[in-house]
């Protein structure tokens, strides 16, 4: 199989894992502004969550009241 690769054929497999390997690293560079922020989100809701339970069900406030305090 390998015996039948053309000299085009081995150019455009690597010009195609370079054009992705460059839309990788682009789009790592967008995301990773957005990665540590959604990761403390993601924490703060974890934390937080125990508190809003509370106040729904204990103290029964309403569900639109309780995640203004």
């Amino acid at each position: 199989m390998i015996e039948n690769w053309t000299k085009e054929f081995i150019i455009q497999r690597l010009l195609a894992i370079t054009l992705l390997v460059v839309l990788f690293v682009l789009c790592f560079q967008v995301v990773q502004f957005f990665i540590v922020p959604a990761l403390w989100a993601a924490i703060l809701a974890y934390v937080t969550f125990p508190i809003y339970n509370f106040f729904h069900e204990k103290v029964k406030l309403s569900q639109i009241l309780v995640p203004l305090l």
